[in-house]
C-alpha cells in the first residue's frame, strides 16, 4: 500500500468517527422529540447515517487525495502542507458544523442548510458566543479536539509520507481508490446520487434526521437550488392558479402585462383621513405562549390585554422560518424561495411592490427601524430598494452614544421608545416598520428582574425573554396612547416567524397576529386561516382607496375561505381545513398530511385524492409564480 493511502485512510476513518460521535450527541439532544421507540428503526437510522457520512468524507477528501499523488511538487515542504492542510480543513468543517447544528437544530428544528455560510462575518463572533454559554463543554472540547487533531496529522504525515513510484501497483491502486471515493460521494451505484429524501426511513421525521449530517445539508442545500421535475409549472399555469387562489371581490387584475398586479377597490371609510400604519414585526414570537401560563406565570400579560382591545387572528401563519423569509412576505407580499433567500441573488433586484411603496403615492411617509445591525444577511438594501424613506439600525441609534447595547444590538426597551419618538416627528400619514430583536437567539434579557423561570423550566431562557420583550410592547403602546397620532392609527403585530425550539408542526408555524386601534376597531378573536402574505391586502382594507399592488395574499375581512401557503428550506407546503400539507420539493413523493392536533401521524390525504392534487398544483403555483415572476421582472410596474 502507498504511503498517501496509508495517510488518507487515517483521515477518513477520523472523518467517520468524528460524525459517529456527532450523531450520538445530536441523537441524545433531540430524544424527547422521537416519537419511535423500535429498536429497528435506530439501527436503521445510523447504518443510513454511514452512508451519508461516507459520502462527504470523501466529497472532503477526494482533491487533497490527488493532489498527495503529484510527485513533481511533493519535493517542495509548502506544497506538501498545502494540501494537508486542505484534508485539515475538511476535519475542521466537519467539527464546526457538527457543533453547530446540534445547537442550530434545537432552535430551529431542521440542520444546518445555506445558514452554514450566512453568518459569516463580524455575526459570527456572536454565535460563537451564544454557543459557549450554551453549550461551553461542547465548544470547549471542539476546540481542544481540533488542536490536539492538527498536532497528531502533521507529526503522522512528517514521519510516514513519502513519494510513491507510478509502478503498475501504485497505478492500479490509485483508479481504484478513485473509483471507490466516487462511487462513496454518490453515495452507492443506485440510479440517482444520494440526497436528503435518503434519510426518511420512518415517519418520524426527528428519527429521520439522525440519519443525515450537517455538512452533506449545507453542501446539498448550496448546491440545489432546481426542483423536481413534478413539482415545476409552466407560467401560463402557475399565474392561471395563482390568481384564481388569491383573487377577492374588493380588488380587481388591472394589468396582464404584469399579472398579479392589482387595484384595490374604494370602499366605505373607517377613517375619516387616512390611517397612520405601524407595522412591529415581533422577532421570533411563537404563538403558543400567547394567553398562556407556565407554572402560573403569564408570559405575555401586556401582550394578552392587547388582543382583548383589537382583531386578534389565532390561525395566523409564518410563509418562512427566518427573518429574511418574514421581511420578504410581510413587507412585499411575495413568498421568499426555496433553499436560500431569495434576497442572495439578483432576482431580488426584481421591482416590488412593498408596503411603503404603494402608500408613496397616497402621500404617505415611511419609515423603517430596528435595534440590531441591518448590514447582517445584507438586508440594508432591500429596505432602501423597497422604498422606506427613513431607515435607523444599530449604527444609526450608536452614533448618540447614550444607550447600551445588547448581544444583537438595542434591545426592545431601547429602541421602541427611539422608533416613538420618530413617529411624532413624521409626516402624516406613515407607514412605519419596526423589527423588534430581544427574542432572537441566544436569549439573553438585559435585567435579572426579567428572569421569572429558571434551568428547571424547559425552554426557560426564550421565555424571559419573550416576558421582556411583551413588556417592552407594553410600554410602547402606553406611551404611544399619549401621542396625537394614536387614535389615527393602526398598529399591526405579527412575528417574522416562530422560535422553533420545542414545538410541534402545527406550533411551528403558528404565529401571532394582531390588529389593535382600540377608537375604530371593535375587538374580535378570528379564526380565518391566514399568513404573512395577507397583510398588505388586509392593510388595504383599512385604508379603502383605490391602491395598486402585488401581494400574493388577499384581505382577511373578505368572503371566502384562505388558501395558506408556505416555504422554507427543501418543505413547501399549504393550510387548508384544518390541515398541513407539507411537500418535499427535491423529490416526487406525494404530500405529506396531518391535522392542527396531536397525534401528527401522515393522514395520507394526498395519496390517491385527485382533489388534494389539484391543491398540491395550486400551492407550487405559488412557488414557480413568484420564482418566474421575479426573474422576469413582471412583479411590480414602477
Amino acid at each position: 500500500m502507498s504511503s498517501s493511502f496509508k495517510i488518507f485512510s487515517r483521515y477518513f476513518f477520523s472523518f467517520l468517527i468524528l460524525l459517529f460521535f456527532y450523531r450520538i450527541l445530536f441523537h441524545y439532544s433531540i430524544s424527547e422529540k422521537i416519537l419511535t421507540k423500535e429498536f429497528y428503526f435506530y439501527l436503521r437510522a445510523y447504518l443510513t447515517g454511514l452512508r451519508f457520512d461516507i459520502s462527504v468524507s470523501f466529497g472532503l477528501l477526494l482533491i487533497p487525495f490527488v493532489l498527495s499523488k503529484i510527485n513533481y511538487l511533493n519535493q517542495f515542504k509548502l506544497y506538501k502542507i498545502f494540501w494537508n492542510v486542505l484534508a485539515i480543513l475538511g476535519f475542521a468543517i466537519l467539527l464546526q458544523l457538527s457543533v453547530g447544528d446540534i445547537i442550530y437544530f434545537e432552535n430551529a428544528n431542521k440542520h444546518i442548510g445555506y445558514e452554514g455560510f450566512a453568518f459569516l462575518g463580524k455575526d459570527l463572533f456572536v454565535l460563537y458566543f451564544s454557543a459557549i454559554t450554551e453549550k461551553p463543554i461542547l465548544v470547549i472540547l471542539g476546540f481542544f479536539l481540533f488542536g490536539f487533531y492538527i498536532k497528531k496529522v502533521f507529526s503522522y504525515v512528517q514521519k510516514n509520507f513519502q513519494n510513491d513510484s507510478w509502478n503498475k501497483k501504485n497505478t492500479i491502486e490509485f483508479i481504484i481508490i478513485i473509483f471507490v471515493m466516487l462511487i462513496g460521494i454518490r453515495g452507492g451505484i443506485q440510479t440517482s446520487a444520494i440526497r436528503p429524501s435518503f434519510a426518511i426511513i420512518s415517519d418520524d421525521a426527528m428519527l429521520n434526521a439522525i440519519a443525515i449530517n450537517p455538512v452533506f445539508t449545507t453542501i446539498f442545500e448550496l448546491q440545489k437550488e432546481n426542483l423536481d421535475k413534478s413539482k415545476i409549472l409552466r407560467i401560463e399555469e402557475s399565474v392561471f392558479l395563482l390568481k384564481e387562489s388569491i383573487d377577492y371581490k374588493e380588488a380587481e387584475f388591472i394589468n396582464p402585462a404584469f399579472p398579479i398586479l392589482r387595484k384595490s377597490i374604494s370602499r366605505k371609510e373607517i377613517f375619516n383621513e387616512k390611517p397612520n400604519i405601524v407595522i412591529v414585526l415581533l422577532e421570533s414570537w411563537s404563538a403558543k405562549f400567547i394567553n398562556s401560563k407556565i407554572e402560573n406565570k403569564t408570559i405575555t400579560p401586556n401582550f394578552n390585554i392587547l388582543i382583548t382591545e383589537g382583531i386578534y387572528f389565532n390561525k395566523f401563519f409564518a410563509t418562512g422560518g427566518r427573518t429574511s423569509n418574514g421581511l420578504l412576505s410581510s413587507l412585499t407580499g411575495i413568498p421568499d424561495r426555496n433553499g436560500q433567500s431569495v434576497l442572495h441573488f439578483q432576482e431580488s433586484n426584481s421591482k416590488l411592490g412593498s408596503i411603503a411603496k404603494i402608500l408613496y403615492p397616497h402621500s404617505y411617509s415611511s419609515i423603517f427601524m430596528t435595534g440590531s445591525d441591518l448590514n447582517f444577511e445584507n438586508i440594508k438594501p432591500h429596505i432602501e430598494k423597497w422604498g422606506f424613506q427613513k431607515i435607523i439600525d444599530e449604527k444609526i441609534i450608536a452614533k448618540e452614544n447614550k444607550y447600551q447595547k445588547g448581544i444583537w444590538g438595542y434591545d426592545d426597551s431601547v429602541g421602541l421608545p427611539i422608533f416613538l419618538d420618530e413617529l411624532d416627528k413624521i409626516n402624516s400619514p406613515f407607514v412605519a416598520t419596526y423589527l423588534t430583536i430581544s427574542t432572537h437567539h441566544p436569549y439573553k434579557v438585559p435585567e435579572k428582574k426579567f428572569e421569572i423561570f429558571d434551568n428547571k423550566t424547559k425552554d426557560y431562557e426564550y421565555l424571559n425573554t419573550l416576558y421582556y420583550a411583551d413588556f417592552a410592547i407594553g410600554e410602547f403602546i402606553n406611551e404611544a396612547k399619549k401621542k396625537k397620532f394614536f387614535e389615527n392609527t393602526i398598529f399591526f403585530f405579527l412575528s417574522d416567524h416562530t422560535h422553533h425550539r420545542f414545538l410541534n408542526p402545527y406550533e411551528d408555524r403558528n404565529i401571532p397576529f394582531l390588529i389593535y386601534s382600540p377608537k375604530k376597531i371593535k375587538p374580535i378573536i378570528n379564526s380565518k386561516i391566514g399568513t404573512q402574505l395577507d397583510l398588505i391586502p388586509t392593510i388595504l382594507h383599512f385604508i379603502g382607496k383605490d391602491v395598486e399592488f402585488s401581494a400574493m395574499g388577499k384581505n382577511l375581512f373578505s368572503e371566502g375561505k384562505n388558501f395558506s401557503y408556505f416555504c422554507f428550506g427543501n418543505i413547501a407546503g399549504f393550510i387548508e381545513d384544518e390541515n398541513f400539507h407539507f411537500v418535499n420539493l427535491y423529490s416526487n413523493d406525494p404530500p405529506i398530511s396531518f391535522g392542527f392536533t396531536e397525534p401528527f401521524e401522515d393522514k395520507k390525504i394526498c395519496v390517491a385524492d385527485l382533489e388534494c392534487k389539484k391543491k398540491e398544483r395550486k400551492m407550487l403555483s405559488y412557488l414557480n409564480a413568484s420564482k418566474i415572476l421575479m426573474e422576469k421582472n413582471l412583479i411590480y410596474p414602477y
